[in-house]
């Protein structure tokens, strides 16, 4: 007979990260069709908003870090806006989402981190954004990028109205970053630093009884 208080293994999250590097390469694919990543080298990752060489990726880095600290600092402040979307989105995440990642061991969520801010930066912010900045020139063409990756990355996310909305602001955000700094490692380590805080604050969470 089968003893029911026995504790059911979590499933991996190997597979969330693939399905995020496939992001990844689906933007790889995008970018060498418009032409952006030319030569296909690797070192030219993200042309051109690419590190040159070892100091420029440092650089690229130390400012995705900082750059991570205002998202750390504002969204958290989201809950408590008197809005009863956005007071339902929170207990949705709190029911849901983040008790799927308690009790991860820290190697698990920042593989998971990692792969989703390569991948999705790769797709929304290089292939999206700088895509439509090299077809179009001058303002028209970064307004555009901004507004089509800020949207696509909000609708890949869109489990409620309110988490896409805020996702499209967090995507507008990295957009900004990725034009201002010229740098896609910057982006990518912002939304991969952001991820894993976030994830890893999830999986302290004790679990609810109706979990």
């Amino acid at each position: 007979m089968d003893d029911d208080s026995e504790p059911v293994d979590e499933p991996s999250l190997l597979p969330a990260a693939i399905f995020e590097l496939l992001f990844g390469l689906a933007g790889l694919a995008l970018a060498w069709g418009i032409g952006l990543w030319v030569p296909a080298r690797l070192e030219h990752l993200g042309t051109p908003y690419h590190a040159v060489d070892p100091r420029s990726l440092a650089i690229g880095i130390l400012q995705g870090l900082l750059w991570t600290i205002p998202l750390l600092l504002i969204v958290p402040l989201i809950r408590f806006i008197p809005l009863e979307s956005l007071r339902e989105m929170q207990r949705w995440v709190d029911r849901h989402l983040a008790p799927q990642f308690h009790g991860r061991t820290l190697p698990e969520l920042a593989l998971l981190a990692f792969a989703a801010g390569l991948g999705e930066e790769l797709f929304f912010r290089w292939a999206i954004q700088g895509g439509f900045v090299r077809l179009f020139d001058g303002p028209q063409g970064i307004l555009l990028g901004l507004t089509f990756g800020a949207l696509a990355f909000g609708m890949m996310h869109s489990i409620s109205s309110a988490y896409g909305i805020l996702a499209s602001l967090i995507g507008l955000f990295l957009g900004i970053e990725l034009l201002v700094t010229g740098s896609l490692w910057a982006v990518v380590t912002t939304h991969a630093a952001y991820d894993l805080v976030v994830l890893y604050t999830w999986s302290l969470r004790p679990l609810s009884e109706e979990h």
